[in-house]
């Protein structure tokens, strides 16, 4: 990837991007570091205002997960997945093609937002000795909303330049 930007750290939350066009829409390849382990592809490309726009529906109200203490992260994922609960829909998390090769739920729970994902029985792309089981990992609320708002500037910030 010629321009390719990393925002945050990729050992706590980081959006590792590309942007390709910015007109008529911001298009580019995304993916997201999580706990150091990468969710999505790079190798594909993204509508990335959709993207930003699902991070950004990401906040504590929304995603509250006190109904989830005390579950271990497996309980938590096939308590949400199982369910026929159509209030539990709201953790299932949608970012984008570059993101359909993994399941994906996210919660708030004590200043973190908690993201639980698998990488999908058969993946279109290929991820190379990526782990097949349930995934976990827990970022504090203010770094998740500094690295959204960094991304949003930035996105904006292109269409801007563009404009200009």
């Amino acid at each position: 990837m010629v321009n390719e930007k990393v925002i945050g750290n990729k050992y706590t939350f980081a959006i590792n991007y590309e942007i390709e066009s910015v007109s008529p829409s911001i298009m580019g390849r995304v993916c997201l570091w999580v706990g150091n382990t990468c969710i999505g592809t790079i190798d594909d490309t993204n509508l990335l205002s959709v993207t930003l726009y699902q991070l950004k529906k990401m906040n504590p109200v929304m995603l509250d997960g006190t109904q989830f203490r005390g579950l271990k992260e497996s309980q938590i994922y096939q308590t949400i997945k199982s369910d026929n609960n159509l209030e539990l829909d709201r953790y299932f998390m949608s970012f984008g093609e570059s993101f359909d090769d993994f399941s994906i739920v996210a919660y708030f729970l004590d200043g973190f937002m908690c993201f639980i994902w698998i990488l999908l029985d058969h993946p279109f792309f290929t991820y190379i000795n990526y782990p097949k089981d349930i995934q976990f990992a827990k970022v504090p609320i203010n770094v998740f909303s500094e690295v959204i708002a960094q991304f949003e500037d930035e996105l904006t910030h292109s269409v801007t330049a563009q404009n200009s």
